[in-house]
């Protein structure tokens, strides 16, 4: 299958949206993780795509298979935190590809993209989060290079 990656533009930012409407759905559907549902299509969630393309520590970058957006990656530079080693920390905050296009290498292709511009940015090290029950996108990130750091806790009250 042929499929391009390129930099987001201010043009994409509604489909990317839409996009982002559809994690959100997933995520709610199969962990429950009390999202906001009407954050991504929101002014907000626009604006936040926006500072993405807009800003020099922001990154965001479409997949397309025949001039239609198939999947998005979205990622920032973290500012220095004193109790870290690492003086330049990035964060993929958040992709998609849509389910008639997954195991394809096109995420693979998407978080390669984040690797290469983080390494630009002079980037030594690069966090994601996952829900503790999504094993399919933990075997993913895993099989792109990342590695188990953290263990996040929650408790309800």
């Amino acid at each position: 299958m042929n499929f391009k990656t390129r930099l987001a533009t201010l043009t994409d930012i509604t489909f990317i949206q839409k996009l982002n409407q559809l994690l959100f759905e997933k995520e709610e559907r199969e962990f429950n993780l009390g999202l906001n549902m009407t954050w991504a299509i929101s002014k907000l969630g626009q604006n936040y795509f926006k500072g993405l393309i807009e800003k020099e520590d922001g990154f965001l970058v479409v997949a397309e298979h025949d001039n239609k957006i198939i999947g998005y990656l979205a990622g920032i530079l973290l500012e220095k935190h004193p109790c870290y080693m690492a003086n330049k920390r990035a964060e993929l905050e958040n992709m998609l590809v849509l389910k008639e296009y997954r195991d394809l290498g096109i995420g693979s292709s998407l978080v390669k993209n984040f690797k290469e511009w983080c390494k630009e940015k002079c980037v030594e090290e690069i966090k994601v989060t996952a829900s503790a029950f999504n094993t399919e996108g933990i075997n993913f990130y895993k099989r792109n290079g990342f590695k188990e750091y953290d263990v996040v806790l929650k408790a309800e009250l």
